[in-house]
């Protein structure tokens, strides 16, 4: 599922909107696949269940119950951004998902990089509790922020929070490959708090079904909190950056690497950017030249003023493959997106504070003679 029209096909597909007996057949055939992945899944968690280990300080998990875009990675940014703001040593741990050839980092930490302070460290490793606890014994790290960790089972956690996206929540009702759920939606019972993302852009009837249909399968005290992605500005190719209006009344061609492109093409459309194209590839596409080639080939044909991507796609390696393929004149540029939470910080540090706030007190009975 490497272009627009294979990924296009497939949530047509799973979505229900392509009919006939084929299809039919198809959606048969994706969900008996799916009841063996659900069954994989519960042997999964019942196992780690058991055999989860645990490192000497806390692990707030960020993650959540679909296939890509819910806006885990602003969370992540925004959760340690507070933690050093409460005068902690937080570190991030990621899984360092589809490095390109020539990338140092995988596409999230890459994206996190603008997002942190220089003070917050993160790590990359495909065994994160062997990574993490030797963080812990090298630098005096005592908090941890497990990026994309929901499903991520082997290490213990003090709090799961779980991202659901107000606009696409619960992958068309069934899991892979039926659906895009990578969990289904009871599995939410393990987190200590929901965010739901993108509320701005959701109807408020809609909001409220989606909140009513996450609190029954949430356990007594989980919060619901609500967030929205804000752009900042435009992140330009040559190293500048440019404000958001000027895309506004601008005919922009947008290309990303997604699970859910429709989010980002809507904040686009609220920038007031004009649509003149678009070319949508599957979650974490590792871009080719033939890639960069076509795009810049569409966007030309569309006499679009604009290239425009996610952060996401924008700092892969492969970017530099696109800079050599555009048109002259025609610039590419990232709409950088920040999360803010509707209910402030207070209801985010009331979630930190208990938790590193006990580790703290267990530190210090431990330090005395």
């Amino acid at each position: 599922m490497a272009d627009s029209q294979a990924v296009a096909r497939y949530l047509a597909l799973v979505s229900g909107r392509r009919r006939g007996a084929g299809a039919d057949v198809l959606r048969g055939l994706l969900r008996a696949a799916s009841l063996l992945y659900r069954a994989v899944m519960a042997a999964r968690r019942g196992y780690y269940r058991l055999a989860a280990r645990r490192v000497a300080i806390p692990v707030i998990s960020v993650g959540n119950l679909t296939v890509g875009g819910t806006g885990k990675t602003p969370l992540v940014a925004l959760v340690a951004r507070r933690l050093a703001a409460l005068g902690h040593r937080p570190v991030i741990v990621s899984r360092g998902y589809r490095r390109a050839a020539g990338q140092d980092a995988g596409d999230e930490t890459s994206d996190l990089r603008r997002l942190l302070p220089a003070s917050v460290r993160q790590i990359e490793a495909r065994d994160r509790y062997v990574a993490l606890a030797r963080a812990i014994r090298s630098e005096p790290h005592d908090v941890a922020v497990l990026d994309d960790g929901f499903q991520h089972l082997r290490l213990w956690r003090n709090l799961d929070l779980v991202t659901v996206d107000a606009t696409q929540p619960f992958g068309y009702g069934y899991c892979l490959p039926r659906g895009l759920l990578r969990e289904p939606v009871s599995a939410l019972r393990r987190a200590g708090a929901v965010v739901l993302t993108r509320c701005d852009q959701a109807a408020p009837e809609g909001l409220a079904d989606v909140e009513r249909r996450v609190r029954a399968h949430l356990r007594p005290g989980a919060a619901v909190l609500h967030a929205v992605h804000r752009p900042t500005r435009l992140l330009v190719a040559d190293g500048t950056s440019a404000p958001l209006e000027s895309i506004r009344g601008r005919p922009c061609f947008a290309f990303c690497g997604l699970g859910n492109p429709e989010a980002f093409h809507r904040t686009l459309a609220d920038l007031g950017a004009v649509a003149a194209g678009r070319r949508d590839f599957d979650d974490h596409h590792a871009y080719t030249a033939a890639d960069a080639a076509a795009i810049a080939e569409a966007a030309r044909a569309a006499a679009a003023e604009w290239i425009v991507t996610t952060t996401k796609d924008f700092t892969k390696a492969a970017a530099q493959e696109l800079r050599e393929h555009w048109p002259a004149g025609l610039p590419l540029a990232a709409v950088e997106v920040d999360m803010v939470l509707a209910e402030g910080d207070q209801a985010l540090d009331a979630l930190l504070r208990p938790l590193v706030g006990a580790a703290e007190q267990g530190d210090q009975k431990r330090e005395e003679p």
